[in-house]
């Protein structure tokens, strides 16, 4: 019995989110400043697992990151749904970033079948890659930025 209750609500979790599912889809997540100098897009796979990807776009200057590719890199998510938190971390010889979603905020704007798209403030706090060279690499993490973000994911 006990196991069919929790087959049951395994089945149940997948079908009422896809961000419970435990899939290989990818999460694109783009955040934008109040000015709109500050654009950021990431690509997580699935919604709790790795970094695939960082893009950060400065006064329409963009700063790659392709995490699948550089070493000595690595990104990580945290996602805990029921706390509302979603957290992401990038380091690399190049950039330290670290993103967080405001909780609270999260609002889910639609829901359909395996997708599932939401609205959320978030901050951001990064080394800034315009400046990057080997003196500057250690130099503090910039000003917190308040950013308003989406993210898509699909399954």
């Amino acid at each position: 019995m006990k196991t069919i209750v929790l087959a049951l609500f395994g089945l149940f979790a997948m079908g009422a989110s896809p961000l419970l599912a435990g899939s290989d889809g990818t999460a694109v997540i783009k955040g934008r400043s109040g000015t709109g100098r500050t654009l950021i897009e990431l690509h997580t796979s699935d919604i709790g697992a790795g970094v695939k990807y960082l893009k950060v776009t400065i006064d329409e200057k963009s700063y790659e990151f392709d995490l699948r590719k550089e070493k000595g890199t690595y990104g990580y998510v945290i996602h805990d749904q029921k706390n509302e938190v979603f957290t992401v971390v990038v380091d690399n010889e190049r950039i330290d970033f670290k993103f967080w979603m405001i909780p609270k905020t999260r609002k889910i704007t639609e829901q359909m079948g395996t997708a599932e798209k939401w609205q959320f403030f978030a901050y951001v706090e990064a080394t800034d890659p315009r400046e990057f060279n080997q003196d500057t690499r250690n130099h503090p993490i910039s000003p917190r930025i308040y950013l308003y973000c989406t993210l898509d994911y699909n399954l």
